[in-house]
């Protein structure tokens, strides 16, 4: 949804990654009855969808790197039974937020070094790569 909100319709970057945010974190309601523990799951739900789409634009509009960040992440959580939620307690959140931070300090990295190439949307103004003769979006340097 952010991919198509974002490149095709031109919206920037908050509205188009908010709205998927918004549909992923009410997509974890069923988790609780608990009003306190659904703010928490709709918070750190609605975060994990807008870093997704960062990493989505840094990786060029590559869908599978915040697919594997989202999966290795479910998969931590099921290996290790670390709760019945997508809250978590402190010692989860922490190894969370840790790889969060370190995708996002790789994301930020890695086109300054010419590792990766990120998505352009339509009102970018910039022509598009072909055009330019530019790598294409999600392509790695050699």
């Amino acid at each position: 949804m952010f991919g198509q909100l974002y490149k095709r319709a031109g919206w920037s970057f908050w509205p188009a990654a908010l709205t998927p945010a918004a549909t992923f974190a009410l997509s974890h309601l069923y988790q609780s009855q608990d009003p306190a523990e659904i703010a928490g799951i709709l918070a750190i739900t609605a975060l994990g969808s807008v870093v997704f789409s960062y990493i989505f634009i840094q990786w060029g509009g590559n869908i599978w790197a915040p697919f594997a960040g989202h999966a290795l992440l479910n998969l931590y959580w099921s290996v290790f039974a670390v709760d019945d939620t997508a809250l978590g307690g402190t010692y989860a959140n922490a190894l969370r937020f840790a790889a969060i931070a370190l995708a996002v300090v790789f994301c930020f990295v890695a086109p300054r070094l010419g590792w990766l190439v990120p998505l352009k949307n339509r009102n970018d103004g910039a022509p598009p790569a072909r055009e330019r003769g530019d790598r294409q979006p999600g392509e790695l340097l050699p």
